[in-house]
């Protein structure tokens, strides 16, 4: 099995690591959205999660960390580690939270137009949460992670974020205030209850 494994092409191992690891962030957000352990699980959002990890976040990323070490090669120095987790801050993550959120929206049944104006009130407070989690993880990411590693380490960073992501997609989220959002959104991710990102 183990050979396998490794004989899988690089995106395809990050495509099915996403998948799992955003399923699981879905799962843990609403079992604390429920504040039941053994509530009923909806699959079809948990679903929807683990397509967004299949087809978007695991090909996403593993391109997106290749540009990365493309336009800032050499050794995993603490210079070169800020310097892309800067730049993938202000590119890859905007980019691929607008592209998450419009496509859960349209995975649950809605226009792309729709999803899209769902989506808008959501990425600016998510944003704010994901300054406050995602460089320091990815700072580590590219100063201690090797590059076939560092989709594997971002999905385990990434399932709290993704429990996070979950929860600011869901209904609940959706209709809150933006700026309660955004508050609630920090909060959790300074304190370990947040779901999503890179």
């Amino acid at each position: 099995m183990l050979a396998l494994w490794k004989s899988v092409p690089p995106v395809a191992k990050a495509a099915a690591t996403s998948c799992v690891v955003m399923a699981a962030g879905d799962i843990v957000c609403q079992k604390i959205q429920k504040r039941n352990i053994s509530a009923t699980v909806d699959l079809d959002r948990a679903r929807r999660f683990s397509q967004v990890g299949l087809t978007l976040h695991g090909p996403f990323f593993f391109y997106g960390f290749k540009w990365l070490d493309g336009l800032y090669p050499g050794g995993p120095s603490l210079k070169t580690a800020l310097l892309k987790t800067m730049t993938g801050q202000v590119t890859l993550f905007p980019t691929y939270l607008a592209a998450c959120l419009t496509y859960l929206g349209v995975l649950e049944g809605r226009s792309l137009s729709e999803a899209w104006n769902r989506a808008q009130p959501l990425i600016v407070p998510t944003c704010i949460a994901g300054t406050v989690f995602w460089p320091i993880a990815n700072i580590i990411n590219f100063r201690y992670i090797g590059p076939s590693q560092r989709v594997l380490y971002v999905n385990a960073a990434g399932l709290l974020w993704n429990t996070f992501l979950s929860f600011m997609n869901s209904s609940q989220a959706v209709q809150a205030p933006v700026a309660a959002a955004g508050g609630s959104a920090a909060a959790a991710a300074a304190g370990g209850g947040r779901v999503g990102s890179k």
